[in-house]
Order: C-alpha cells, then sequence, then structure tokens
C-alpha cells in the first residue's frame, strides 16, 4: 500500500490498519453489496458499497513493514491478527451502523481521539429503541436525560443518531426522509489519551413493544448535566435476559469501535 503525500504517518498508519483488517473480514466471512440514494442541494448520487459480513473485535499482533520503490514513493506492508466474528442475523434485521457522516454513507469501525462518532439506525418496522455504549466492565446509556422508557421509531425510517439540532436544520436530503430522535441530538465524542489500543462497543437495543432501560444511575460526583447514566456489565446482561424471556422481539445489535491512542506506543 503506497502512502498518500496528503497523510501524516499516523493517519496513514491508521488508515492502513482499518484497511487490513477489511481485508481480513471480507477474506474470512464474506461481503454484501449495498446501495443508497442520497439528495442535496437539488443534485443527487448513488453510493454503492461492499460491506463486510465480519466484525473485528480485537487486535492480537500488527506489523508495518516499509519499503521504497525506484520512484521514490514510500510503500508498507501490513500485517494484522486478531479475534473476530460473523455478524449475527436478529429475529427483526435492522441496520445499524457506526459512521462519520450524518446520512450512513461513511461506515467506519476504527476512530482517533476525541473523534466525533454518529451512528444511523432503521428497522423494517416500528418499534422503540434504546442506544448504549460499553467500554469496559461500563455500560453507558446514550440517551439524553433521565433514564427512560425506549424511544417509538418509525419502520422504514433512517434515524441519525448524535446530531446536533442546529447541524439537523443545515442538511437537505431532498425527498429523503432522515429521522430525529430528540434523546439523541447531541455530539458523541470518544476519547482514548493513552499510548495503546482500547475497544469499546455501541449497542442498539430494540423490540416491537415499549421496554425500560436497565437500572442505571449516575457516577460519585458526576455532573448530572453533563456525564451519562450508566450500569455494570453484570446488571446489563441480567437486564438483557429478563427482557429477552418476556418478549421475543427483543434483540441486540453490537458494532465494535476501535479507539485509537492519542500516543504511540
Amino acid at each position: 500500500m503506497e502512502m498518500p503525500r496528503s497523510m501524516s504517518q499516523d493517519q496513514f498508519e491508521g488508515f492502513a490498519l482499518e484497511q487490513a483488517r477489511l481485508t481480513a473480514l471480507a477474506n474470512a466471512f464474506g461481503t454484501r453489496v449495498e446501495q443508497q440514494w442520497v439528495a442535496h442541494n437539488d443534485q443527487s448520487e448513488t453510493y454503492s458499497a461492499s460491506v463486510v459480513m465480519g466484525e473485528w473485535l480485537e487486535t492480537t499482533s500488527k506489523r508495518f513493514e516499509f519499503f521504497e520503490n525506484r520512484s521514490g514513493a514510500n510503500w508498507y506492508t501490513v500485517r494484522v491478527k486478531g479475534k473476530a466474528r460473523p455478524v449475527q442475523e436478529n429475529s427483526v434485521h435492522v441496520e445499524f451502523e457506526v459512521t462519520a457522516d450524518f446520512t450512513g454513507a461513511r461506515i467506519i469501525q476504527h476512530v482517533i481521539h476525541d473523534q466525533r462518532l454518529r451512528a444511523i439506525f432503521q428497522s423494517p418496522l416500528d418499534g422503540h429503541l434504546l442506544v448504549f455504549y460499553a467500554e469496559g466492565d461500563q455500560y453507558y446509556l446514550l440517551a439524553k436525560g433521565a433514564a427512560q422508557n425506549a424511544v417509538p421509531v418509525k419502520g422504514q425510517v433512517a434515524y441519525s443518531l448524535f446530531m446536533k439540532p442546529q447541524e439537523r436544520e443545515n442538511v437537505d436530503l431532498g425527498e429523503w426522509e432522515l429521522g430525529w430522535l430528540d434523546r439523541y441530538s447531541w455530539a458523541l465524542h470518544l476519547t482514548n489519551d493513552g499510548a495503546e489500543e482500547e475497544t469499546g462497543m455501541l449497542i442498539a437495543v430494540f423490540d416491537r413493544d415499549v421496554f425500560s432501560p436497565p437500572p442505571v444511575k449516575f457516577g460519585i460526583g458526576a455532573n448530572r448535566e453533563t456525564d451519562l447514566m450508566r450500569c455494570s456489565k453484570a446488571s446489563f446482561e441480567d437486564w438483557k435476559r429478563s427482557c429477552a424471556r418476556k418478549s421475543e422481539g427483543f434483540q441486540t445489535t453490537e458494532r465494535p469501535i476501535i479507539l485509537l491512542p492519542l500516543k504511540k506506543s
């Protein structure tokens, strides 16, 4: 892989590592082709993309090998090993992706320190939604305000999550309907100021029937205006099992997120 002159060394290594992981996932689990039509400022475009049918869970080793060709360009060979799994099929096939833009055209799995994160959610049926972020033993409820029942969503409507109200006013998608959820209308940033990669998980919880969140609470000394309510992993898993026993339509969709470090090890 050739290093573009417009990229810094750190930017290129992050990009090359993500491409190596996507190639490994495609080789192991295959791909599917998706198309999306987007209109903006009286212009429309159709995007086609190959989506891998696997999820990267953990990197166990990585290696960059540098060489320079005769024209003086910098080239790298990237080798990566890790743990992965096939995409799990749910009882209702929902679309839930971590994205770098409002419309979901740029699906990502890797984010750098303090990068803005967005997500797109769509279900074929009406239902209810809660979104969580898991990091280590802590599961954070990402909806604004106090712990309330899951948010109602309409079937076949794409919802852009973590878009601020003023940003929504400046997005013109023509006839394409973009769903809006007030409790997810804020900017989500993820941080990793260490020297090693960290792995998190964005989780969409969906059911056709209304359901309540797990027993979340603020941490000690938390700022209730800015901090998120949370619960432990054990509490979250107990809640999942309880909800699944009550409703056959209860399901979770997980999207692993690799947080690239601010500092190099």
